[in-house]
């Protein structure tokens, strides 16, 4: 399927006899290539200023979530003598759609944050390795007469219930952000300590000692954690600041060029998976994915803890990338699952994934809940195609007996009782093989 994130822009919505067309949208895929838009349907159809776009399971319950950035709370009601409407509080916030298990989205709001500021460039990834997704965007945006600086970078922490918390100290010590107009965002293990570090790119900047001004007088604030942060870069100013109808003038500051800032997360104790996905298209006879792994979703349930689903995607954010490599926390867990559903609905399963590992799990084309196959089709299947991977230098011959040993095992534990009468076939002569050729 597809997501895109459209622009309300300046139009009025449909209430103050506009058209609402600024929505989050998704595209079904029918299996063949073509598409149909399914936004109404799905409960997506909440107008506003959609940005940057991330998925994830926000709330654990096997479904995929989406959380979307907007205009946030300050853009709109700064701009409302402009834009000839009201802006109601949380109107524009930037927030989660919940999948339901009925099917479709619901927008259950942004609680306790009661408004957001403006955001862009947008990911997902569970910066404290506590077992849920967590949420970090930026943003910022020129508009003519004056560029906003709401956004000081934005960590929601995760409530494990698909609930967030703003946490104003996770970026504290480091860049003053909202003198940076932050549009890029990516994710990603940079230093291979298991923890998601960040990197943001800017097309303007407002250094020091250029000041910046308040966004709204007190009397027009609404109570958000970012109120009291929430400023404008001043490159004009009001005429009449009580009727911005009557114009500006320039002050003559002027943003300097942008800026790429790498930020490194400092980690704690909890412990990590990272799992980098490999189709086979041409390397197995049966391999259909493309080599990275796009469209795969990635199941991880630590021993005792919770499952984490997360998509390889291509392309994530607004104009960026996230890393295709997965971290997956585990808490103080020392092991876990993985069940990666791969595109076309094939599911394979490693059990024992452990604390501080990094896996590249291949496509096996042979799916352990495949019923149309025998035991022993099965087993010829993982093995001939675990073989092909060992001998191409793309797993080594331990990880081939250990995708081995799990194939047989997922395959057992769905099929139950039948799965027992397969155990007095474990020496099958292609399991064999597999055995010899790796030792």
């Amino acid at each position: 399927d597809l997501v895109t994130a459209d622009d309300q822009g300046a139009k009025a919505p449909a209430r103050y006899g506009g058209v609402d067309d600024g929505y989050v949208r998704l595209y079904r895929n029918d299996g063949t290539g073509h598409f149909t838009d399914v936004t109404r349907q799905e409960g997506l159809d909440r107008f506003g200023a959609w940005m940057g776009l991330a998925v994830a399971d926000l709330d654990h319950d096997g479904r995929l979530d989406i959380f979307a950035t907007n205009a946030g709370y300050y853009f709109p009601h700064f701009l409302e003598p402009l834009l000839g409407f009201p802006s109601v509080v949380g109107e524009w916030a930037s927030g989660w759609f919940l999948a339901r298990p009925e099917g479709g989205f619901t927008f259950p709001g942004v609680g306790d944050l009661v408004g957001t500021p403006f955001g862009w460039g947008v990911s997902v990834a569970d910066l404290d390795n506590d077992n849920d997704v967590d949420v970090l965007y930026y943003g910022g945006i020129d508009m003519g007469a004056y560029i906003d600086a709401s956004n000081p970078g934005v960590v929601l922490r995760n409530d494990g219930q698909g609930g967030f918390d703003y946490d104003g100290t996770a970026l504290a010590g480091t860049t003053d952000h909202r003198r940076r107009s932050v549009q890029g965002v990516a994710t990603g293990d940079f230093d291979n300590d298991g923890f998601v570090d960040v990197v943001t790119v800017a097309s303007q900047r407002w250094p020091e000692p250029l000041p910046l001004a308040p966004y709204l007088p007190p009397a027009r604030l609404a109570g958000t954690p970012f109120d009291a942060g929430a400023a404008i870069w001043p490159v004009f100013v009001p005429v009449d600041p009580t009727d911005l109808s009557a114009g500006f003038m320039a002050t003559g500051l002027e943003p300097s060029d942008g800026d790429l800032v790498v930020e490194m997360n400092n980690g704690n104790d909890n412990h990590w998976v990272s799992v980098t996905t490999l189709g086979t298209a041409g390397l197995t006879p049966g391999g259909k994915v493309n080599r990275d792994g796009i469209g795969a979703v990635v199941r991880f349930r630590p021993h005792g803890g919770a499952t984490d689903t997360r998509p390889v995607l291509g392309g994530s954010s607004y104009a960026s990338q996230d890393s295709r490599t997965l971290i997956f926390g585990l808490g103080d867990a020392g092991k876990g699952v993985l069940d990666i559903q791969w595109p076309g609905g094939r599911r394979n399963r490693l059990y024992g994934a452990r604390a501080g590992e990094s896996i590249v799990f291949p496509e096996i084309p042979c799916s352990y809940d495949d019923r149309s196959l025998s035991a022993h089709q099965y087993r010829d299947c993982v093995s001939g195609s675990l073989q092909r991977l060992v001998g191409a230098g793309l797993i080594s011959r331990r990880q081939g007996r250990r995708f081995m040993a799990s194939a047989i095992r997922a395959r057992r534990h769905l099929h139950g009782a039948a799965g027992h009468r397969e155990k007095r076939h474990t020496r099958h002569p292609s399991n064999r093989r597999m055995h010899d050729e790796m030792d």
